[in-house]
């Protein structure tokens, strides 16, 4: 018997093993994380406000799996399903950047601009850090910071080697039967 709602049943056998939240299915859908979530089995379910479990992947919130009975879940997306996936730890990262602001309130579209905000922050400083790896040469520490390192003598016949991949590799005498 086929329904009209996705159900997962035995290969998601790993959903036992995510974290698991109590919520009622509210007269808007499903809130965890303070992010909406909607499916259409909802307006049924949002009459007698059902209690449900929710399963969430802590690395991706866009789709959590909610129990329809037992051993049956429902995968449920976003409310809004132009928002992009995040993660467990950046919605927090987000919630405390808001706090932070001074914000007590907390809206779904600023946890998701927040996101965006820190994304972005993290791309143009991994760019910065590759172009001055690039341009910049190579240069061998002052002798200030050689205590531990030994001389600037020893790095420098260090950073001359060679190593030469084409010849055949000789055996430690613990390696040799």
């Amino acid at each position: 018997m086929t329904t009209p709602h996705r159900t997962l049943r035995a290969p998601f056998r790993l959903l036992r093993f995510l974290p698991i939240a109590p919520r009622t299915i509210q007269p808007d859908g499903l809130n965890l994380f303070w992010i909406r979530y909607w499916h259409p089995l909802f307006t049924v379910w949002r009459e007698t406000r059902r209690a449900v479990a929710v399963r969430y992947h802590p690395e991706d919130l866009s789709r959590v799996f909610v129990s329809a009975g037992k051993k049956c879940y429902i995968e449920v997306r976003y409310a809004d399903l132009r928002r992009p996936p995040i993660s467990l730890f950046e919605q927090r990262a987000a919630l405390k950047s808001i706090r932070a602001r001074g914000q007590r309130t907390i809206l779904e579209r600023e946890i998701f601009e927040t996101v965006m905000q820190q994304r972005s922050v993290i791309v143009n400083a991994t760019r910065a850090t590759r172009r001055r790896r690039h341009s910049r040469p190579q240069s061998i520490p002052s002798v200030g910071k050689l205590d531990r390192q030994g001389t600037q003598q020893q790095l420098e016949q260090r950073a001359a080697e060679q190593v030469d991949y084409d010849s055949p590799v000789t055996a430690y005498d613990v390696e040799q039967w």
